[in-house]
């Protein structure tokens, strides 16, 4: 499984710079999981990520479609563990939300339901200020 160093945090600062624009599309909070879709505008890519994050332990996961993979390679995010799920229940051990493993299921094998070509997963640091 190809590996690649990216972290999308939840601000601009830590990875992208202040010539980075983040439009958030949807943020929701449910219990200590916080959601959104983010749109990132960089100065050399434009692209949408979904972030998925438990706020007690300011940990999460994201989703971005796969075709920007390189895109993030490129602009040399925080290190951290990115790969294309094969088994999208489980990342790296840990049991993903049931409604976050629909989802991944729904994009993976039919992603022309959600209008993309297919999604990696990526670990996020969410300590930033939201």
């Amino acid at each position: 499984m190809k590996k690649f160093k990216s972290v999308i945090p939840f601000s601009k600062d830590e990875n992208f710079g202040n010539r980075t624009v983040i439009q958030y599309k949807i943020k929701a909070k449910i219990g200590d999981n916080a959601f959104s879709i983010a749109h990132y505008i960089t100065p050399t890519a434009k692209f949408e990520a979904i972030l998925v994050a438990n706020t007690r332990e300011m940990t999460g996961i994201g989703i971005v479609a796969k075709q920007h993979l390189h895109t993030l390679e490129a602009l040399h995010a925080s290190p951290g563990e990115l790969e294309i799920v094969e088994e999208p229940e489980y990342y790296e051990g840990v049991e993903v939300p049931p409604h976050l493993a629909a989802f991944m299921m729904i994009a993976l094998h039919h992603p022309e339901m959600l209008g993309r070509k297919g999604y990696a997963v990526f670990g996020i640091n969410v300590t930033d200020k939201q």
